[in-house]
């Protein structure tokens, strides 16, 4: 079974993902991929976002591939941690995860990662066959 017979879910990282990033020309491409929406893009907190997440997984019955994107990836193992993990996911691509346990440019200060559910980071096997790529 072949990638094109999946709903690739589309987990984009903080501040959502511009025109030219990989994971929007991989939806344009894909003729079934969707983008879990969240509605504050700048302000990622961990249960709204998992809960975005949790919804758009839960939104269909269809075979899922995730695939996140810096803090999307964070959003999906924080979501695979807290959530039972429906059989229709069937694996997950995850780029540039970001260490939620220190301040990184462009993000909240590590204090308020903590505060809003980021840390600590889960370290447990997912349910799911995994492909990643760290920068």
């Amino acid at each position: 079974m072949g990638l094109d017979e999946h709903v690739l879910l589309i987990a984009p990282g903080h501040g959502n993902s511009g025109r030219g990033h990989w994971q929007t020309l991989l939806e344009r491409a894909h003729p079934k991929a969707v983008r879990v929406e969240q509605k504050i893009w700048n302000a990622p907190i961990r249960r709204l976002w998992t809960a975005a997440l949790d919804r758009t997984v839960k939104a269909s019955r269809r075979r899922r591939f995730l695939v996140g994107h810096s803090a999307g990836v964070s959003t999906i193992v924080q979501w695979a941690t807290r959530y039972p993990s429906p059989a229709h996911v069937v694996g997950a691509l995850l780029v540039a995860p970001p260490d939620m346990e220190i301040t990184l440019p462009g993000f909240p200060p590590a204090w308020v990662l903590r505060l809003v559910g980021w840390a600590p980071i889960p370290r447990q096997k997912l349910p799911w066959k995994t492909f990643g790529r760290r920068q």
